[in-house]
C-alpha cells in the first residue's frame, strides 16, 4: 500500500494553519502580559495615592488636635493677659487664627474621607466635631463679654462660662483619630488581600497561555518535519519512469 503524499498547496496550507495559530497565541500571550502590567500599575498608584492620602489625613487629624489645643491655651491667655486693648488685640486675634486653623483641617480630612470613603462614620463624626466647635466658639465669645479689663475677678465668671466644655471637643478628636486610624490599618489589608488574589488569577491566566503556546508551537514544528519528511505528489510523478512509445509504421500490404 503507497504511504500518503502531500501537494504543494495541501503542504502549504498546513503549514500556514499552523504557524497563524502559533502567531495568535504568540500575540494573546503578549496582549495578556501587557494587560497584567496594566493592572498592576493601577493597583500600584491606586495604593500609593490611597497611602498618600491616609498620610495627609493622619497629619491633618494631628495638627487639629494641635491647634485646638493651642486655641484653648490662647482663650487662657486671652483672659489673663488680655487687660489692655492691645493685650485684648494679640491674644484674642491668637485665639481666633487658631480656631480658624482647626476648623480649615477638619474640612481637609472632611475631603480626604469623601475621596477614598474612608470609614462610613467618619463623615458624621467630623460634621460632629465642626458643629461642637463652632458651638464652643459661640459660647467663648458670649462669655467674654462679661469680662472687664478693670476687675481681676471677672474672669472667674468667664471661665466659669466655658469651663469643661472644651474637653468634649479634644475627646472627639482623639477619639476620631483612633477610629480613622483603625479603619485605614483594615482598609490597607483588605486592599492586600484583593492585590494577592488578583496577582494568582492573572499568574494563571499568563502560565495557562504560555503552556498552550508552547504545546501548540511542539506540535507544529513536529508536524512541519513530518510534512517535510513526506515525498510530494509532484515530486513521486517526476520522479517515476515511464514506459516508452515505440512507432510501428508497418501496415498490411506495405511494400518492405
Amino acid at each position: 500500500m503507497a504511504s500518503p503524499s502531500f501537494t504543494e498547496p495541501s503542504r502549504s496550507q498546513s503549514l500556514g494553519s499552523m504557524a497563524g495559530a502559533v502567531v495568535l497565541l504568540v500575540l494573546a500571550t503578549a496582549v495578556a502580559g501587557l494587560f497584567c502590567l496594566h493592572l498592576s500599575n493601577k493597583r500600584c498608584t491606586g495604593a500609593l495615592d490611597f497611602s498618600e492620602g491616609a498620610a495627609n489625613m493622619m497629619e491633618s487629624t494631628r495638627l487639629a488636635q494641635i491647634n485646638f489645643k493651642i486655641q484653648v491655651q490662647e482663650w487662657k491667655n486671652t483672659l489673663l493677659r488680655g487687660h489692655t486693648p492691645e493685650g485684648m488685640t494679640t491674644y484674642f486675634g491668637a485665639f481666633e487664627k487658631r480656631e480658624t486653623m482647626v476648623r480649615t483641617f477638619v474640612e481637609e480630612i472632611l475631603k480626604y474621607v469623601a475621596v477614598w470613603k474612608v470609614a462610613p462614620e467618619s463623615e458624621a463624626r467630623l460634621k460632629e466635631i465642626l458643629k461642637l466647635h463652632a458651638e464652643l466658639g459661640a459660647a467663648y465669645r458670649t462669655a467674654l463679654q462679661k469680662f472687664k479689663a478693670d476687675d481681676p475677678l471677672s474672669i472667674r465668671a468667664v471661665d466659669a462660662e466655658v469651663r469643661g466644655k472644651d474637653r468634649q471637643i479634644d475627646e472627639a478628636l482623639d477619639s476620631f483619630a483612633v477610629y480613622v486610624r483603625g479603619e485605614l490599618s483594615h482598609k490597607s489589608g483588605v486592599a492586600k488581600v484583593e492585590n494577592e488574589a488578583l496577582y494568582k488569577q492573572l499568574r494563571t491566566v499568563v502560565f495557562v497561555i504560555s503552556g498552550i503556546t508552547f504545546v501548540v508551537t511542539l506540535v507544529f514544528a513536529w508536524k512541519a518535519l513530518k510534512i517535510n519528511g513526506q515525498p510530494s505528489a509532484r515530486r513521486t510523478a517526476g520522479g517515476a519512469s515511464a514506459p516508452m512509445e515505440t512507432r510501428n509504421d508497418s501496415r498490411p500490404g506495405s511494400v518492405s
